[in-house]
This record gives C-alpha cells, sequence and structure tokens, in this order.
C-alpha cells in the first residue's frame, strides 16, 4: 500500500518482529494484546481479546454499539484510542496521517515493555 508509513519489510527489519497472516489475532492466546488501527471484520464474532484501536466509540459513530456488544460478548477488553484526551479533553490521537505514526509508537512500546 502506497500510503503505509512503513512497509512490511521495515517492521521486518526490527530485531524480535515477527510479521504473521492477516486475522491471525483471532486465534492468538488469550494474552495477546491485538493493536491494529483499522476496523474489525464485520461479523459480529464474540472479541476475546485485549483491542487497542480507534473503534469510533468517542462520537457515537456508527456501529458502536454493535462493537461493544462484541466484546461483552467475547469477555474481551477495548481501549479505543479515541478516548485519549489531554487536561481540556480535547482529542489527542485522530486519524489521518498521525494514525501510522501512533501505530509505529506503540509497537515500539510493545517491545520496550
Amino acid at each position: 500500500d502506497p500510503n503505509r508509513c512503513f512497509s512490511d519489510e521495515d517492521y521486518k527489519a526490527i530485531e524480535g518482529v515477527t510479521m504473521v497472516e492477516g486475522d491471525s489475532w483471532r486465534n492468538a492466546p488469550l494474552d495477546v494484546v491485538v493493536l491494529g488501527l483499522k476496523e474489525l471484520p464485520d461479523d459480529n464474532a464474540p472479541l476475546k481479546h485485549k483491542h487497542i484501536y480507534f473503534a469510533h466509540c468517542f462520537k457515537f459513530q456508527n456501529g458502536w454499539k454493535d462493537i461493544l456488544h462484541q466484546f461483552r460478548q467475547g469477555q474481551g477488553r477495548l481501549f479505543d484510542l479515541e478516548f485519549l484526551v489531554n487536561e481540556n479533553g480535547r482529542r489527542v490521537a485522530a486519524f489521518g496521517r498521525a494514525a501510522g505514526f501512533v501505530g509505529a509508537a506503540m509497537g515500539l512500546l510493545a517491545f520496550a515493555v
């Protein structure tokens, strides 16, 4: 994808990174934290992992109730990046060019922990 900030090869060049097939998170161990910046598949499957991504629930956007229901149903947890706000209540993470940088920073933090 020409719009990506980093290619698969860039990620593979980082020591300790293992690339996996798309949607493999569904069968990952329950202690795995799923980091994603795009929408989850629209299949209403229960979500059992911890997910960190832009879930579109902040402004009650289309489908937000369904997403929350999937997490309740699967006993997973959602950490919606859109709820990150500063002391004035202003969102500090948003879609657009910055979303790729947020994902890269979170990936680096995962390796540091």
